[in-house]
């Protein structure tokens, strides 16, 4: 039979029993327990509510703790202290060509610190950016990537990631492009939501049209309660003295759950089937909010691609581990025995020697009868993994290899499934639920569906489809019509984002997001009084929205308030300082004020944050010029020329000169 690994409670029960022992003399015992931080440890109170901090489970699963701190999921998420340290930061500066540009990550002041540079014609280094890294995300098992947070705590990713299989410094996936993301890419909590515990943010900060904000004190790792539920009623009932049945019943076991919400424990992060294309939660879920003993459908509505070029017994990707195991005959005809934690204890890493043999042990309790013994040497032993399920390039992080875990009998081009791969785009020519048992049906699904698309690619046609399936249905959540109408603005379809935002106001006049976007139509139709008005009652509620500052600043440049303009532009960078276009209207509002020095700061400020920014190397030299400073002038344009994405202008520029 396969063997489900369970928690070992011998441990456990002792030390309940010695703190009960300790407490039942106490009559005010029960009284004197901390709520607020049993065993003195905080807990939670907002969007994940009663997770208690991860030490807290050391006190009595010490070994289970102690093994657990060498799985991958221990380390999905640290901070760039020594002993978390695996990389060469000895190496040279990665050169990327497609984008001309130099990465480095070196030991600073007891952190990391990050550099991205290019060189001029005089071999000079020029648009300079560096950033201390504030976290580092990924075990280093196979690849990391580094992350810097702002004052007000969004996260974004650094381009620059650490291979540890090569041991190679390359780009992280999605950057190997010529024109990337570059430092600007923000991590959304959807992304956080499987790279870490929970942290502890207000309820309903974690609803899809807040900002992705994140406190600057956050859990280092996946942690205990990712698989188990939050633990600080587990912890009071032991601390109470309650009976062995109540402390059972106050924390989640995975393994004695129905297999549907068992696997869902392991598909909440593990379950990805196109990185393309990410399902969404449903309208009534927050992002934090999914809680082991759930189904996950329940929570996330996963979606799976056609893609013509590529069917999907031949996608693999970097999150494929269940997405190819549910496609396994082994898993089908298992009757839902085989599972994620059939070969995969979640507390202990199994030691590298001893791989072959664990994993062979899991196949050979049902195949006995089928297994062929491989002779090496002398010793007869059994490898299935290296055939039925071998190592394979992923398809969108090229320079990773990973196990395969769709299982199959007989696999052919072992050569060719491990070959060097270039990144290449997926063609999405339509979607459909991976679990159509457990997702919305008719109308309801697709709607859903349609938000999907619309998140991702937010074409026009996707816009008309959903503006007649929301006809049609009648909706009663009108949230979906807040994402018709972000959909209309981006695509400057004002008069119908209008109708659409009314519909939402009805039912949520004073959503946050309604209001943003309000403001903003108000302003693309020149009502700068009402857009400013509505700006301002935003930010009394939220004062660190980053274009809720910006917009009113261009409220206030068309109303000719250059101080109030300026003030809200340089509240816009301080929130975010990576916000090139906020620097670009100050760099125009310093040349407007005659300040020639900050504009030439400005400007360079934003080369620095995107090198391929065309406008701003036209205008900075426009401004050296003013400042006779011809020299500089042609050294930006001619390196312009050059790595620019569109140097059109540039070349104009220069040839003025």
């Amino acid at each position: 039979m396969i063997k489900v690994y369970q928690s070992n409670w011998f441990l456990f029960v002792t030390l309940v029993s010695v703190l009960f022992a300790l407490t039942k003399n106490s009559k005010t015992a029960a009284a004197e327990i901390n709520v607020e931080k049993p065993l003195g440890f905080s807990v939670t109170k907002g969007a994940a509510a009663d997770y208690i901090e991860d030490l807290a489970c050391k006190q009595c699963h010490a070994s289970h703790w102690d093994s657990y701190q060498h799985v991958g999921m221990s380390k999905s998420f640290v901070s760039p202290k020594a002993q978390n340290l695996i990389e060469n930061f000895e190496a040279p500066a990665y050169y990327h060509k497609p984008s001309q540009r130099y990465y480095q990550i070196k030991r600073h002041d007891g952190g990391l610190m990050f550099k991205r540079y290019q060189l001029d014609a005089d071999k000079q280094q020029i648009n300079v950016y560096e950033k201390k890294i504030d976290w580092i995300l990924g075990s280093g098992h196979k690849t990391r990537s580094y992350l810097y947070q702002t004052e007000v705590g969004e996260i974004f990713q650094l381009p620059l990631g650490w291979y540890s299989e090569t041991q190679q410094w390359l780009m992280a996936p999605g950057y190997e492009g010529s024109f990337h993301p570059g430092v600007q890419r923000i991590v959304r909590r959807e992304c956080m939501f499987c790279h870490n515990a929970f942290p502890d943010v207000a309820k309903g900060s974690d609803r899809h049209w807040q900002p992705h904000i994140f406190p600057k004190k956050l859990p280092e790792g996946t942690g205990c309660q990712r698989c188990h539920g939050p633990g600080a009623a587990h912890v009071r009932t032991v601390l109470k003295g309650g009976s062995l049945e109540q402390i059972r019943s106050a924390i989640t076991n995975p393994a004695k759950l129905s297999p549907a919400k068992r696997d869902s424990v392991c598909f909440q992060c593990h379950l990805l089937p196109a990185v393309a294309v990410i399902g969404m939660r449903r309208f009534d879920r927050g992002d934090f909010s999914f809680r082991p003993g759930e189904l996950a459908s329940d929570y996330l509505l996963h979606v799976d691609v056609d893609d013509p070029e590529l069917p999907k017994s031949e996608r693999f990707e970097i999150n494929h581990h269940a997405y190819r195991l549910r496609q396994s005959q082994c898993f089908i005809k298992s009757a839902n025995k085989l599972t994620c934690i059939s070969c995969h204890n979640p507390h202990k890493k199994v030691a590298k020697v001893n791989r072959v043999e664990h994993y062979a042990a899991v196949c050979l309790s049902c195949h006995k009868k089928q297994h062929k013994a491989i002779v090496d040497g002398s010793t007869d032993k059994t490898d299935c993994i290296s055939c039925h399920m071998p190592q394979r390039r992923t398809q969108d992080v090229v320079h990773v290899v990973m196990t395969d875990h769709k299982i199959q009998r007989n696999i052919a081009g072992h050569e060719q499934r491990l070959a060097a791969r270039k990144q290449k785009r997926p063609i999405i020519k339509g979607i459909e639920f991976l679990m159509p048992q457990y997702s919305p049906t008719g109308l309801a699904g697709e709607i859903y569906k349609t938000i999907i698309l619309l998140r991702t690619v937010n074409t026009p046609a996707v816009i008309e489809h959903l503006e007649k399936l929301l006809i049609h249905s009648k909706a009663k959540n009108t949230l979906a019509y807040l994402d018709l109408a972000n959909g209309q603005i981006i695509l400057k379809r004002y008069a119908a984002a209008q109708k659409s935002l009314n519909i939402v106001k009805q039912s949520h006049p004073e959503n946050i997001k309604v209001l943003q976007l309000q403001g903003i139509l108000y302003l693309t139709q020149n009502r700068l009084k009402e857009s400013k008005s509505v700006f301002l009652k935003v930010l009394a509620i939220n004062h660190n929205l980053v274009d809720v500052h910006f917009n009113l600043g261009k409220v206030y440049i068309k109303l000719h308030k250059t101080d109030q303009a300026i003030k809200s532009m340089s509240n816009a960078v301080s929130i975010r300082p990576n916000m090139k276009v906020a620097w670009l209207y100050l760099a125009g509002l310093s040349v407007n004020d005659q300040r020639m020095d900050e504009a030439v700061a400005y400007y360079k400020k934003v080369l620095a944050i995107d090198p391929s920014f065309s406008l701003a190397y036209v205008r900075l030299a426009e401004v050296l010029l003013v400042q006779n400073n011809v020299a500089e002038a042609k050294r930006y344009l001619r390196h312009g020329i050059k790595v620019a994405k569109d140097n059109t202008s540039i070349i104009l520029a220069l040839d003025v000169l």
